[in-house]
């Protein structure tokens, strides 16, 4: 159980980073520059911020699935 609220802290973190990356005006461009490269110029910085902070989310939720079917396996 612990390791799971260690997960949502850590997506918590990583979420709060990524929105002042997007908020700080100096970084801006540079996130910008980062996240659309040629190969992803269909997207737009309001996407790249919603799959920056979905990917966290999807990838914890995945992760504390995994966690607590082994932990459910180990009991019995």
């Amino acid at each position: 159980m612990r390791k799971t609220w260690l997960a949502l802290i850590f997506i918590l973190i990583y979420t709060a980073f990524v929105t002042l990356l997007f908020r700080i005006p100096f970084l801006d461009e540079f996130s910008r520059v980062f996240l659309i490269k040629d190969t992803f110029n269909s997207i737009t910085p309001e996407m790249s911020f919603l799959i920056l902070l979905l990917f966290p989310i999807i990838i914890g939720g995945l992760a504390a699935w995994v966690f607590a079917k082994y932990e459910q396996n180990k009991r019995e």
